[in-house]
Order: C-alpha cells, then sequence, then structure tokens
C-alpha cells in the first residue's frame, strides 16, 4: 500500500532538512513526499532541491497558504493513505508503518498519534481516549495536526475548508466526525513537534481559537465548553472536569 505524505514550507530553512530526511528514512518506503515550496522567499527551495530521491514531488509556486497548499497536495496524491509532515517538525523512523498498522488493527478511517516537543507529550493520556468523539473534541483541538494518518478517499472526498486559513485541521476533525467516520488515536510516540515563536499556533493563536469555535458551530455542537484562553479559573476548571467525566463514561 502506498502512502502520499503532504508536507507545506513556507520560510522554513531552519528546519526543511530535517523534515524531509525524517520521511525519506522511514522504515516504510512506499511512499510519495509531496513537498509545496508556498512562496518562501529565503533558503527553503535551495534545501529541498539538494534531494535526488524519486519519491520527492516539489511544487513550486507563489504564496497560497497551508490549507490550498494542503488541498492541492491532496489533489495530486497517488498513495491509497495520506499522512501529514509538518515543514518544522520531524517524524520517527517507524512512524509511517506504526500508523498503518494501527489504522488496520482498528478497523480505523483516520489514526492520530502521540507528539513530543521536548518537554511534554501531545496529548497527555488523560485528556483523550483511543476512540476520538466530537464530545471529546468540543473541548478544544488536542491532537496535533503533523500526527494525522488516513484513507485518501476520505481526504479527496473531504477537503480542507479554504475558509479555513489556521485551525483548518480542526474543522476537518469535527467535519468528519459528524459524518460518522471512526478516528482513534494511539499513545505511540512517534512525532517531534518543534515549537518556536514563529510557528503558527503562535503568531496566530487568537485567530486560531476564532476560528476553532466557528468551526464548532458549523458543524452543530455547543461551543459553550470550549475552553477559551480568556476563561476564568473556576470556568476553566468546571469545563475540565466535565471533560473528564465525558472521557470516563466513553471508556
Amino acid at each position: 500500500m502506498k502512502v502520499s505524505v503532504l508536507l507545506s514550507a513556507y520560510n522554513a530553512e531552519d528546519f526543511i532538512e530535517k523534515a524531509i530526511k525524517s520521511i525519506l528514512e522511514q522504515s516504510y518506503n512506499n511512499l510519495e513526499l509531496i513537498v509545496i515550496n508556498d512562496g518562501s522567499t529565503d533558503g527553503t527551495l535551495s534545501i529541498i532541491n539538494k534531494f535526488n530521491d524519486p519519491r520527492l514531488v516539489l511544487i513550486n509556486r507563489e504564496n497560497k497558504g497551508l490549507t490550498k497548499s494542503l488541498n492541492e497536495a491532496i489533489d495530486i496524491a497517488t498513495g491509497e493513505y495520506i499522512c501529514r509532515q509538518d515543514a518544522d517538525d520531524y517524524s520517527y523512523k517507524n512512524r509511517i508503518e506504526t500508523q498503518l498498522e494501527f489504522l488496520t488493527v482498528t478497523g480505523s478511517d483516520l489514526v492520530f498519534c502521540q507528539a513530543y516537543d521536548g518537554l511534554n507529550a501531545m496529548p497527555k493520556r488523560h485528556m483523550l481516549n483511543k476512540k476520538i468523539t466530537a464530545r471529546q473534541l468540543i473541548f478544544g483541538n488536542v491532537l496535533t495536526h503533523g500526527t494525522v494518518f488516513g484513507k485518501a478517499l476520505i481526504f479527496k472526498e473531504n477537503r480542507y475548508d479554504e475558509d479555513w486559513k489556521f485551525g483548518q485541521d480542526y474543522e476537518l476533525w469535527l467535519r468528519l466526525l459528524k459524518l460518522g467516520f471512526c478516528m482513534n488515536w494511539s499513545e505511540d510516540e512517534l512525532y517531534f513537534l518543534k515549537k518556536h515563536e514563529n510557528s503558527i499556533s503562535v503568531l496566530n493563536a487568537s485567530k486560531q481559537e476564532e476560528l476553532a469555535i466557528n468551526a464548532i458551530r458549523k458543524n452543530g455542537y455547543n461551543d459553550l465548553f470550549f475552553i477559551r484562553k480568556h476563561d476564568g479559573l473556576v470556568s476553566t476548571f468546571f469545563k475540565k472536569i466535565l471533560k473528564r467525566f465525558i472521557l470516563f463514561i466513553e471508556t
């Protein structure tokens, strides 16, 4: 089974080489790595061009943003499965092999794994059950976008919503759950998440929160329990207790 890995890069010269290597050196070899250089103005393109591997498919064009780039990569993907990789992170050597086996064994449509940022594992084990439900996610998105692995047909028939410049993954996960797709999470640590001051999550935190709430509403869920950054201690504590209760009854 062929796996298509989607990687969009914008001014990622400090990280892109390690990200690409982590995919091309996977223990699972039947893959293609679709790299979209999304209008980078630094040395990103020259670093990508150093790689001489027939499995690497490079699209070099003007900047369109992450959401459009991912949809473009989905359109040209030829694998039976799709895997994400962010340009500033890297995957462990056995990631694809492990996730493919996990998806097969669990009968899932999409699977996620645990990420590590050098200090913390994400999500923490008490934040998510192995079977993911919308009731768990409406408190907030605890899934690392780059860790998703799933059936290509699902992505091709349910593309990222291009109205979501940020948080496009959260909107898609809620939509797929609403449609009845099976999503599972594994505690296997297979992905390293690089946190830095120029990352999307840092630079656009407030906009991401706004779009996350819009994603909940768009898909017919209640945003009352979404944990907002400005929530007081009492409100946050209550929401976290309620989430743990939901996780407990869904176990």
